[in-house]
């Protein structure tokens, strides 16, 4: 459960600092 929730919180993460890369890469 605990590593369950964990691989959510990391793949959020991962994919804020995709939409973050983007975004600066598009600017």
């Amino acid at each position: 459960m605990f590593a369950l929730r964990n691989q959510l919180t990391h793949g959020i993460l991962q994919s804020n600092l995709d939409l973050v890369s983007k975004r600066s890469t598009f600017f």
